[in-house]
């Protein structure tokens, strides 16, 4: 998840700092408000550590002080 529209591709990389990568394929972009994209359907998937989607949207909220505006999920999986 992020905060803004969408991005282009479907590749997705996750660096961790250490010269090291994980590549992916994007599936399915989901783009809206921040209640539209994390949903009870979903919240375990975007924030795996949440009980409930209560948790998630605290969690999110922590991250992104303005839940305002466009939100955006990426569904992927890893090469």
């Amino acid at each position: 998840m992020r905060r803004g529209n969408p991005r282009g591709g479907g590749k997705i990389v996750f660096l961790n700092g250490r010269n090291e990568s994980a590549k992916g394929r994007i599936i399915r972009v989901r783009e809206g408000k921040l209640e539209e994209v994390l949903n009870v359907g979903n919240y375990k998937k975007i924030i795996p550590t949440a009980e409930n989607l209560g948790e998630a949207l605290a969690f999110v909220k922590k991250i992104y002080p303005s839940t305002e505006g466009t939100f955006t999920t990426y569904e992927f999986e890893l090469e």
